[in-house]
């Protein structure tokens, strides 16, 4: 247990806030993609994305601070969902609408009729980078909610938009 005194000290501490400096803020503002929830819910490949997203709005809004920044995050998130359901999308139309065709071939003519033979790829289609199960799987999944994420992004987009321009206008 701590004492009185590390207590009035924590206290003290934390009145103080987070980083103050610039720099400082730039490092620590992807601590949550790291250690947080968010780094359950971001995959390698989707950091950069994300990264850049909220680069953008930070630039575009001018900052990354309170609630503005929470809706940054939150539209960044549905951003890199929609991203998700964009690419199931992709990887499900590919794989249907170029299918590898093949050709049974035999030395007599009735070999192939009879299941005897040869398989000779004649073109080799797409190959989907996940089995044809799972992207119809991911498609049923993401498509039901692509215009839920689409609808959540631009809620979030016009709040960032609308809280911005009331905080420039307080200024």
């Amino acid at each position: 247990m701590a004492s009185t005194k590390q207590i009035i000290a924590n206290r003290d501490n934390s009145k103080l806030g987070g980083v103050k400096s610039a720099e400082g803020k730039s490092v620590s503002r992807y601590n949550a993609r790291k250690h947080g929830i968010l780094s359950q819910i971001l995959t390698e490949y989707d950091l950069d994305e994300y990264s850049n997203f909220i680069d953008e709005l930070v630039e575009k809004y001018g900052t990354d601070e309170g609630i503005i920044g929470r809706l940054i995050e939150q539209a960044a998130t549905c951003y890199i969902q929609l991203q998700r359901a964009n690419k199931a999308e992709t990887e499900f139309m590919k794989s249907k609408l170029d299918r590898t065709i093949t050709k049974t071939v035999g030395a007599f003519e009735l070999e192939p009729l009879l299941g005897m033979g040869h398989t000779e790829v004649i073109h080799k289609g797409y190959r989907a980078k996940i089995n044809d199960s799972d992207v119809e799987i991911l498609m049923n999944t993401y498509c039901r909610y692509q215009t839920t994420l689409e609808n959540r992004l631009l809620r979030l987009l016009n709040c960032i938009d609308s809280l911005s321009y009331r905080t420039k206008g307080d200024s």
